[in-house]
């Protein structure tokens, strides 16, 4: 029996990366179906956004008496 890969798990480079990736996969849209594809793309948008956009404490302490 032949096992055929349907998905390559490389690690993307960033989350922004992996969401351009799987916004072009026609086979991630023929196996969530365009609805659920659509609205997983979307969701991880967002949930990008709000990573970029958080301060860490670390962040903070380091940066915040530089500027």
């Amino acid at each position: 029996m032949v096992r055929r890969r349907l998905f390559s798990y490389k690690r993307r480079g960033s989350p922004d990366e992996a969401i351009r990736t799987t916004e072009k996969s026609e086979q991630m849209r023929d196996l969530l179906g365009e609805h659920v594809h659509e609205g997983l793309l979307q969701n991880k948008r967002i949930e990008w956004d709000a990573y970029r956009a958080h301060v860490s404490d670390f962040e903070r302490e380091r940066y915040l008496g530089i500027l």
